[in-house]
């Protein structure tokens, strides 16, 4: 339980965390720059003085200074520009200054190259660098979400955790109660992997790691769909299988049986979620590095609705399944064993066709 309330304050601390707006230039004739530098730094304090005197000798220069060192909005503005400039890792320092489409990193650099640059922009100005403007959701990656939230919800592990459950229910006559635990079920799996997803998007943007994240987990999907397609060829080989781990389904079971209530079933959710994201989590989170990459916080967050929406469908499905009388849920047990190999070629060719186009920056 303990965790579950702490995975609830990061994520929402996070998502509530300070966003950024940037200002805007002075004038349309106006030459906007942003000047990174942190105290204490002797590099950044001659920097300072040069860029004082090209603000004295340009009047047109509308210099926005930020402290890194102990400002965190501002750190984040730095990665978060870092990453859309596509400056190289091991020259990521300070001082640094943006001016329109360039990026100065050095003391040397930045004298040696910002009054050239200044004076190439006396006659047209230029606004001040953004964060927002270059994120594209397009249509492609749309379709990617969508796709990958289906492939998640059809997951061995949540299908087998949705089919245990119900099991359970499945005795009760009440098929309304049954109904309002297998939705309050649903809405606690929801609500979790949301803020969950909240959480990691918006860490991996504040600490200016999209692109690095973006690669990782194209590498870490053709590795999970590997691992998946071995269990469609030989289930189980290599001594492991792609799922929720023995040693975790005891726990698992015994934390089901106690889903007797909406309320039971509800905070329930959330610890199954922990124990069921290693398992599920692989297309989840290589949603979240594309999103990390091409969506902003503004667009992220009914995309992280939607995709949860579709992970979560099977649940709801079942539910109604059920309650009709269209199913029982050792149909459905029967049924999901008999697909369990099929399941996992499906999980596998769609991971390793995502982490090969994301690689080849094709999405």
């Amino acid at each position: 339980m303990r965790n579950i309330i702490l995975l609830l304050i990061f994520s929402l601390l996070i998502f509530g965390g300070v966003t950024y707006k940037p200002v805007q230039c002075k004038g349309t004739d106006s030459i906007c720059v942003y000047f990174f530098y942190g105290d204490g730094c002797l590099k950044c304090e001659n920097v300072k003085l040069y860029i004082s005197g090209l603000e004295q000798k340009y009047s047109q220069l509308s210099i926005y200074r930020f402290e890194v060192f102990g400002n965190k909005s501002s750190l984040s503005l730095l990665n978060s520009l870092f990453d859309k400039y596509s400056v190289p890792e091991d020259q990521m320092e300070i001082p640094a200054v943006f001016i329109n489409n360039i990026c100065l990193v050095g003391e040397e650099q930045i004298k040696a190259e910002l009054e050239e640059t200044v004076q190439s922009l006396l006659n047209t100005g230029c606004q001040c660098p953004s964060v927002e403007e270059d994120k594209a959701f397009t249509p492609i990656s749309m379709l990617v979400v969508t796709w990958a939230a289906l492939v998640d919800s059809i997951n061995p592990c949540a299908i087998g955790v949705l089919i245990f459950m119900f099991s359970l229910l499945s005795a009760p006559k009440d098929k309304g109660k049954l109904v309002r635990v297998g939705l309050a079920f649903a809405a606690s799996i929801y609500l979790a992997y949301f803020l969950f997803g909240v959480g990691i998007f918006s860490t991996i943007q504040v600490a200016g790691l999209s692109y690095g994240f973006y690669m990782f987990v194209g590498i870490l999907a053709i590795i999970i769909g590997v691992f998946n397609v071995k269990d469609f060829i030989r289930y189980g080989g290599l001594g492991f299988v792609t799922e929720i781990p023995a040693s975790l389904k005891k726990t698992l079971n015994s934390l089901l049986t106690t889903v007797a209530t909406p309320l039971g079933a509800f905070t329930t959710g959330f610890a199954v979620c922990l124990i069921e994201l290693p398992c599920t989590g692989g297309p989840y989170l290589y949603i979240l590095g594309l999103m990390a990459e091409k969506a902003t916080r503004v667009t992220a967050v009914p995309l992280l609705l939607y995709y949860n929406l579709v992970f979560v469908s099977p649940l709801i499905l079942i539910t109604s399944l059920i309650y009709f009388g269209a199913s029982s849920t050792k149909g459905m047990a029967h049924l999901r064993h008999k697909l369990t190999r099929l399941l996992h070629l499906t999980i596998g060719l769609t991971m390793i066709a995502l982490g090969t186009a994301t690689l080849l920056r094709l999405i």
